[in-house]
């Protein structure tokens, strides 16, 4: 590796580590896997990959794959779940 890269990498350690020091305590029961978690919903919706009216996030070990979960309207499944009492009466 060369030095100047083994230096930008050990910069980068030192800086990360003057940063956490600055920031606060996370309140009880928070960690640090649920800021990581609520700042990619965050970052999904803001590039608008996910929106907060349809879809969600799954969270599978460290990875969360944004997920949209609209059911179409013209399928057997949405008729068997579909809650929605104006249009089951409509029918």
């Amino acid at each position: 590796m060369q030095p100047d890269k083994i230096k930008g990498m050990l910069d980068a350690c030192y800086l990360e580590k003057i940063i956490r020091e600055l920031l606060p305590e996370l309140p009880n029961g928070v960690t640090p896997a649920y800021i990581q978690y609520m700042d990619v919903i965050h970052n999904l919706q803001r590039t608008g990959e996910i929106r907060h009216d349809r879809g969600t996030v799954l969270k599978c070990g460290n990875v969360v794959i944004p997920f949209d979960n609209q059911i179409s309207k013209d399928t057997s499944l949405y008729q068997l779940y579909n809650t929605n009492l104006h249009e089951k009466i409509q029918k």
